[in-house]
């Protein structure tokens, strides 16, 4: 992989209860890293469920058992639009998006932003 697409993520969780350094941090990195915002159970549960998803098409390979899955394109789904909006709403995966917690966080600091995370490739 690109070493451009690697790279470790900062941190947010220490601005949760101040709405303008989050909008600050999700301004300058393209997203918001909020450790223990969501239950780790919960959230390796929704990880499980969207990669055996993936897994059901032949887009990763888990034969390792490792959750990091190796891609298989471009062999992947060909109704890959559909597919990924199926995938978004596998119930474990809603369990993660549609938190309560994670409601309260994103209506304490509304924000919009038209940068890209700096890790994705332009």
């Amino acid at each position: 992989m690109p070493t451009q697409l690697t790279g470790g993520l900062i941190d947010s969780s220490n601005f949760l209860a101040d709405p303008e350094a989050l909008r600050a941090s999700l301004q300058e990195n393209g997203y918001l890293l909020l450790r223990g915002a969501i239950a780790r159970a919960t959230a390796l549960a929704a990880r499980r469920e969207l990669l055996q998803r993936l897994v059901s098409v032949g887009e990763i390979d888990l034969s390792w058992e490792t959750f990091s899955g190796n891609s298989q394109r471009p062999t992947g789904e060909p109704q890959a639009g559909d597919f990924l909006r199926s995938v978004c709403d596998g119930p474990l995966l809603r369990a993660v998006t549609a938190n309560p917690r994670l409601a309260d966080i994103i209506s304490s600091a509304p924000v919009l932003c038209s940068t890209p995370p700096r890790w994705r490739a332009r």
